[in-house]
């Protein structure tokens, strides 16, 4: 049985684009370079607790005021005690549980 003739490829194997040889100088490279440098990952920090922080503080002091504002009006105070559960219970859920890090 005959065998089949290679086909001629449109570009042929050169050291410019031999995959094998990239992916080996690629390895070789990177040992290289964990040997001389080591890299050290440091996680970046997140300002989500910073700012969690200052907008309970700040939305809740503004209800607060508003009501100290209004004081001896019971629908007000019950009206901004709500608010205040709602806004920290919606708050808490989105920055922790909804947003990534960042």
């Amino acid at each position: 049985m005959p065998v089949p003739a290679e086909k001629d490829d449109p570009q042929p194997r050169t050291p410019d684009n031999d995959i094998l040889a990239m992916l080996r100088l690629n390895k070789e490279r990177e040992a290289e370079r964990a040997i001389n440098q080591p890299i050290e990952y440091v996680p970046k920090k997140s300002r989500r607790r910073r700012d969690y922080i200052l907008c309970m503080v700040v939305s809740n002091l503004l209800i607060l005021g508003i009501m100290i504002a209004m004081k001896g009006n019971v629908v007000v105070l019950v009206y901004g005690f709500a608010g205040i559960i709602i806004l920290s219970a919606g708050l808490t859920w989105v920055m922790f549980f909804v947003m990534e890090d960042y």
